[in-house]
């Protein structure tokens, strides 16, 4: 939705109706499936930024601009600058650490 106000100025799309298109269609929709054909980045890419250019257009976005959203929204997804922790997220991951259920660096700078 971020990407639809900062890419389609005075867009009406309300996130319901986007949601509404992204219920079906991504791998984890079939979790008894093995998904072999995904077994690369790109094919994993491509099926997903489908996926979004499909919601975006069903919601009325032109579909060259869906097609450029839908690659911003794969840039974002993978930028950690997208996603904060919770206030509990270290004292968790530290807890389980020392009943041995976190292990590697998690705790490194």
């Amino acid at each position: 939705m971020q990407l639809m106000d900062e890419n389609v100025p005075g867009h009406s799309a309300r996130i319901e109706q986007i949601r509404v298109h992204m219920h079906q269609g991504f791998p984890w929709h079939r979790p008894d499936a093995s998904h072999h054909e995904l077994s690369t980045a790109e094919a994993w890419w491509s099926l997903v930024e489908d996926l979004f250019i499909k919601a975006l257009d069903a919601v009325g976005v032109e579909h060259e601009r869906a097609v450029v959203i839908a690659r911003l929204a794969h840039g974002r997804i993978i930028d950690p600058r997208s996603y904060h922790l919770y206030e509990d997220t270290l004292e968790v991951l530290q807890h389980l650490a020392g009943r041995g259920r976190v292990r590697g660096s998690i705790f490194r700078s």
